[in-house]
């Protein structure tokens, strides 16, 4: 019996640990989804991510999915949302619906959006924290981010 408590908790911990392990790479470096997203998973433990998009005008940028059970679909509207302190300079948020129960938080201005970017480019890590409400910290890692940047840019590429 204690030999079938010791396998069966050997069993658990090599599953726990290939868990880890695959949450690990989501937070370590920025990376390509199986839906084709290129994204990194906040390196506090919440479930949240920074993604790259493609904006209409075909500029990437990088914005925040999240869960929002409002959201019945796309929409072209979009509302502001409040600002968040990225590497310690506040930046102005918008969101807007993108599927069910999805949203994208963004920043409103290009400014903004090509700041977040910049930092995503020339630091190790960038930190995301509320400015008008109580957030928790999130760090998300630059690593990967400037090749994967580069390569969607190329796919955007043309005429």
């Amino acid at each position: 019996m204690k030999k079938l408590l010791s396998v069966i908790a050997l069993g658990v911990a090599v599953l726990s640990t290939n868990v880890m392990a695959e949450d690990d790479d989501r937070v370590s470096e920025w990376y390509e989804a199986v839906n084709g997203r290129i994204l990194v998973k906040d390196m506090m433990g919440s479930d949240l991510y920074a993604q790259l998009y493609t904006t209409a005008q075909g500029e990437v940028r990088v914005g925040f999915p999240q869960y929002e059970p409002e959201c019945d679909g796309f929409e072209s509207n979009f509302y502001n949302g409040a600002p968040l302190r990225i590497n310690n300079t506040i930046v102005k948020m918008s969101y807007q619906c993108m599927e069910e129960d999805y949203s994208l938080f963004y920043a409103t201005t290009s400014a903004g959006a090509q700041y977040i970017v910049n930092e995503f480019k020339r630091s190790k890590t960038v930190a995301l924290e509320g400015v008008t409400h109580d957030m928790d910290i999130m760090i998300f890692s630059a690593m990967n981010f400037t090749k994967l940047y580069n390569q969607q840019r190329m796919h955007n590429v043309g005429i």
